[in-house]
């Protein structure tokens, strides 16, 4: 039976820290409950109200044009500050905090210009080598990260209030300022003065979470939880997000509680924990592991592997100690730690997903074991200790040094997987090594971020930026090329997601999909992300179009070929993604106002499509054909995509001028019946490349419209490639819905391209192919490519926009 775990007691001085912090959030929780509805923002419970729900609420009730009383500002600020220094006690560094402060300081910034110093009487006086919320607030850079929650300070007219006020929000309300406060506020009664272990700030914050505010934690009742959470997202009561964030609290709790100051959590319970969690697929009824439905959650995919790469690090690197000093004790704990990874392993692939995310716990366990490290690395040993000769200590300490600099981007799955990658190479290999592509993209990857962060803010960029980071991207495109197989291989009768994921099975050398299928979206998020900040720029210029190119590169030496499965949590993370499911694009664009000329009957045959277009009803086992050579088709489904400004938030290219006239043109074309193979028209696509071509050489345009142009010509030269290299091995045209032709089934299609697709690449430097790694329906060409392959009749919608 489990021991039953609870947090070490605080220390006095962080005891009166945390009381400040509960009367704090107290008086902020109420006044924002009591405002909420005038903001529009809905009213929730006080008891569970966490700091960032607090900042963003305040934000709500400010843009609203609400009131914000002196003493609710400064109570927010006391909150944030004294809730990091209690986290800090439990080893928690979480550098989102700063997120809130910065998310803070931009709602009131306006009403804090900066003295003449620049610096307010509270910095000044803080000597303090570490940064405190004082030195951030309210001074701090106008940047912030919050997204298009931002409250921009030219809504905020510093006009509107005077020095008086100004004054008032600049000094500390009193004692007694607070006092009437809560009296307003009905807040009876002064702040309890004592704490018991029940009442922890950490325990009780993911209590309040996890919804299990009374149970005690063990690694039963934890399981037992989290069981009610998957239930529910299999009933469809819950949503994935949802489970799969409960799901890393859950993770973080257990690895934050202790069984008592002097003892630890035993190894053996959080094995027992472990292969609890790994049985639970069991429950899923489309056969789905719980590990393999939790990563199809965003925000789930990184942050799971990061809760257990934490428990590993405090529970089984250093003995369970909070401070992340202490060694275990015996060489009994250390072999029972050493067991620990290949125990999961053997949970099919549930354990990998943790192996893939957690950034290789079984190399840090095998190097405890050989001497090679001592476990007495603390965090900053790790980051400092970069120029050591161990191959662990320079990836642990690039794993740190990752985590803090690109956590906030998707460009960190690149980090992830090539690290993984390496891991992996130096366990499988004789002589370890570091592959010279990882070696290099660990150089520029703050770089790359740096550069995304740029784009995002629309700051002016130098030329030398563009040249540098186009250099670094040939690099690592070169490197991806020399470790990535050549030759797609046979995936289709495991029905994957996406068969790219096949391709990374061979390149972490392992056997098992999901991992694959982890790195292989950390890829193609990281590059469609900063690809996007590109294209979709309002500052693109005569250096834009070589770092597409560069970007373009990196994925070149690989074509995907993958089935849809029916699965109901597909919607759940393509809505949230961005991602759009093939049945929604007739709606999308038939339905939606876009103006007069979009919803003509030019533009309603566009909307054509069925909703089970996605499965040939005559063919069920019918195959869509993607593919992935660059990104540049990713430009014209934004651009018609109701949530593209999840990717960018600059002005949309479709309100370029006809634009729609020369999509109608495109499709109409496309769709006309042909003799050419698998329904593809070689003589209308000419058509259509003179048409845009005319286009492209007209004075004046503007770079953006340039780029749109050789996106379609890209798309037409990537299905005459198709339809070439198809008709030399004696292809004919087919249909495969309603009246099918006797013919190959499309199983046997995908064969055939599955053997001719490195002929295609190299004979015709096959450009872009598609754009599905969500295994969503946001391709531009992915319906040409279903009709292409026998997915559509040709009088059928043809594109997916």
């Amino acid at each position: 039976m489990a021991e039953v775990y609870s947090t070490p007691l605080l220390t006095p001085e962080l005891h009166e820290k945390y009381m400040k912090y509960k009367e704090a959030t107290e008086i902020v929780t109420t006044w924002v409950a009591l405002n909420g509805r005038r903001a529009g923002h809905p009213i929730f419970d006080a008891t569970n109200c966490s700091i960032d729900v607090l900042v963003r609420a305040s934000k709500a009730i400010f843009r609203a044009g609400i009131t914000v009383p002196p003493e609710i500002y400064w109570a927010l600020k006391d909150a944030i500050r004294d809730r990091i220094s209690v986290m800090k006690h439990y080893g928690d560094n979480d550098t989102g905090h700063i997120k809130f402060i910065k998310g803070l300081s931009s709602i009131y910034r306006s009403l804090f210009p900066p003295s003449k110093g620049g610096k307010s009487r509270q910095q000044q006086e803080n000597t303090s080598d570490e940064v405190s919320v004082d030195d951030t607030l309210p001074y701090i850079n106008e940047d912030d990260e919050m997204g298009d929650e931002v409250v921009d300070g030219d809504h905020l007219t510093p006009t509107s209030h005077d020095m008086a006020k100004k004054r008032q929000f600049r000094d500390r309300p009193s004692a007694e300022q607070y006092r009437k406060l809560r009296q307003q506020l009905g807040i009876s009664g002064e702040t309890s003065t004592s704490i018991t272990i029940s009442d922890d700030p950490i325990l009780k914050e993911f209590k309040v979470k996890l919804g299990v505010i009374n149970t005690v934690f063990t690694a039963d009742t934890l399981c037992e939880t989290l069981k009610g959470y998957w239930k529910a997202c299999n009933e469809g009561s819950m949503s994935i997000f949802v489970a799969a964030m409960l799901t890393s609290t859950a993770v973080k709790l257990l690895s934050l509680v202790e069984v008592s100051n002097k003892s630890r959590l035993g190894i053996e319970d959080h094995v027992m924990f472990v292969r609890k969690m790994s049985s639970m697929g069991e429950m899923n009824p489309d056969g789905i592991s719980m590990w393999k439905t939790l990563t199809h959650g965003h925000a789930g995919i990184f942050s799971t592997g990061w809760g257990f790469y934490h428990a590993y690090n405090r529970i089984v690197v250093n003995g369970g100690s909070t401070k992340s000093t202490e060694c275990a004790s015996s060489d009994v704990r250390m072999e029972k730690a050493a067991t620990l990874v290949p125990r999961m392993a053997s949970h099919t692939c549930q354990a990998k997903y943790i192996l893939a995310q957690g950034a290789a716990c079984e190399s840090i366990l095998n190097s405890i074991l050989t001497k090679q490290v001592s476990c007495t690395c603390t965090k900053k040993d790790f980051r400092t200790r970069l120029d050591s000769d161990s191959p662990l200590q320079h990836e642990i300490g690039t794993y740190w040094r990752g985590y803090n600099v690109l956590s906030t981007t998707a460009v960190f799955g690149l980090q992830i997987m090539l690290e993984t990658h390496e891991a992996y190479l130096w366990h499988n290999s004789e002589t370890p090594h570091r592959p010279s592509c990882l070696s290099k993209y660990l150089k520029f990857a703050k770089d790359v971020q740096s550069y995304v962060t740029k784009l995002e803010r629309h700051e002016t960029l130098r030329d030398a930026d563009h040249d540098s980071l186009v250099r670094k991207l040939e690099c690592l495109s070169k490197g991806l090329k020399s470790v990535l197989v050549p030759k797609p291989i046979d995936l289709y009768s495991q029905a994957p997601w996406t068969a790219g994921a096949g391709m990374i099975c061979r390149w972490f050398q392992i056997q098992d999909l999901g991992t694959a299928l982890c790195g292989f979206k950390g890829v193609m998020t990281g590059v469609m992300h900063l690809y996007n900040c590109l294209v979709q720029s309002s500052i693109l210029d005569r250096n834009a179009f070589p770092l597409l190119e560069a970007l373009a590169s990196v994925l070149e030496p690989t074509i995907f070929v993958g089935s849809r499965p029916k699965h109901n949590f597909l919607s759940h993370h393509e809505a949230a993604l961005g991602g759009t499911r093939v049945r929604d694009f007739g709606r999308l664009w038939g339905n939606q106002s876009r103006g007069a000329d979009s919803v003509d009957s030019s533009s309603r045959k566009l909307g054509t499509i069925r909703a089970d277009c996605h499965v040939c009803p005559n063919n069920p086992r019918a195959y869509r054909v993607y593919g992935h050579a660059s990104m540049t088709f990713l430009l014209v489904a934004q651009d018609f995509h109701p949530n593209a400004k999840y990717f960018c938030r600059v002005q949309k290219l479709r309100e370029t001028p006809g634009n729609l006239d020369r999509m109608r043109k495109l499709v109409e074309g496309l769709a006309e019946p042909t003799d050419g193979p698998l329904g593809i028209n070689p003589a209308l696509l000419n058509k259509v490349k003179e048409i845009l071509e005319a286009d492209l050489y007209e004075q004046d345009l503007p770079f953006a419209r340039i780029n749109w142009i050789k996106v379609y010509l890209a798309c037409c030269d990537a299905l005459l490639s198709i339809a070439e290299a198809l008709r030399a091995i004696g292809f004919a045209s087919m249909e495969c819905c309603a009246g099918c032709p006797p013919g190959p089934s499309g199983l046997e299609y995908v064969k055939a391209f599955l053997e001719t697709a490195d002929a295609i690449q190299e004979g015709e430097n096959l450009p872009v192919i598609g754009y599905d790694f969500w295994a969503s329906g946001t391709s531009v060409m992915e319906g040409a490519f279903r009709k292409a392959f026998g997915g559509y009749k040709n009088s059928e919608f043809l594109w997916d926009i």
